[in-house]
């Protein structure tokens, strides 16, 4: 614990566990050196970030917001011609 306090003070302890097992060969497990850091009240908190603050709308209006499309095929033309069908599209507020 007096490597961490005097020479990794400023590291995560996942890093200052890694460098120490690197520089100094001694190798502890993460969960291990959490216990004993939070016993010497090493342990550095996690910031929090803030909550968001939500505004809330006004509702929309909803009189003609929506449309109903409608399509369908037909002989506009009568049977004479080709034979062909042509689209017809239209849009009817609901």
């Amino acid at each position: 614990m007096r490597l961490i306090k005097d020479v990794y003070f400023d590291f995560n302890l996942d890093h200052a566990r890694e460098m120490i097992a690197k520089n100094h060969n001694i190798k502890v497990s993460y969960p291990t050196l959490y216990r004993w850091a939070k016993a010497e009240g090493l342990g550095k908190r996690k910031k929090r970030r803030p909550s968001r603050k939500r505004m809330r709308r006004e509702r929309f209006a909803n009189e003609g917001l929506l449309l109903q499309m409608d399509g369908s095929r037909h002989k506009w033309f009568g049977e004479k011609e080709t034979g062909r069908q042509y689209l017809r599209r239209r849009a009817l507020p609901a």
